[in-house]
């Protein structure tokens, strides 16, 4: 029976993105080693997309700032309105209390006791009502944080692969062997899923034989 000699494994280059071949670090025949670069392509719509992904994060990234920095200045604004409600909303309380005693001596008129009810129920009622502003406020630009923090992580995701793609463009050897072919040449156009060559694990060899089904029942394993 005759058989061909094929090394033991053998691992086919592919295009995993298109572009042009730009340089070619070896040729066909050379021994390389895992991780030795072999070729590199260019691509100029994913260096744009990467480009256009950076200045859309830096700004992202901005807003992000700014709104933070309005959030803590927005913060001490409101901290300080509340500070101005309770201040009011305490002395009116005085008032209303010291009228309330007066008006059941009988010391001051009904009208002067009414007016010192109102303005306490009006601060009483502000008071409640800047709280509740304030809450909400506050609740609104977190959740504008939130949603920015958001869109920078998934815009740096986006950025991520899109640098993983063009580290992509460069071919390295996925092991060490013999480059057996290599079908590029610069200035060549690759699309994704071309193949660019082979290389061959020469560690070890194997034989490959067409073997007639009459003697299928004889063959065994290790044998």
């Amino acid at each position: 029976i005759i058989g061909n000699v094929l090394p033991k494994y053998s691992h086919y280059l592919a295009a995993s993105e298109g572009g042009i071949v730009e340089v070619k670090y070896v040729e066909a025949g050379a021994r390389v080693k895992k991780g030795d670069k072999i070729l590199k392509l260019s691509n100029t719509n994913l260096l744009m997309t990467l480009l256009n992904n950076e200045a859309q994060i830096n700004r992202a990234s901005n807003d992000l700032r700014t709104t933070r920095l309005q959030l803590e200045q927005n913060r001490l604004r409101l901290k300080q309105q509340r500070s101005e409600a309770e201040y009011n909303l305490d002395n009116y309380k005085r008032e209303y209390d010291r009228d309330q005693v007066l008006y059941e001596q009988k010391l001051i008129a009904k009208r002067e006791y009414e007016n010192s009810k109102a303005l306490f129920e009006y601060w009483t009622e502000k008071h409640k009502l800047t709280l509740e502003s304030q809450q909400k406020d506050i609740q609104f630009r977190e959740e504008q944080i939130q949603h920015l923090e958001s869109s920078v992580k998934r815009m740096q995701e986006n950025l991520d692969i899109v640098k993983q793609q063009l580290e992509n463009l460069t071919i390295r050897a996925p092991l060490a062997g013999h480059l057996t072919s290599l079908d590029a040449e610069i200035g060549e156009a690759k699309n994704r899923g071309d193949n660019l060559g082979q290389i061959d694990d020469i560690e070890g060899f194997r034989v490959r034989a067409g073997i007639d089904e009459h003697y299928i029942n004889r063959v065994e394993l290790g044998k």
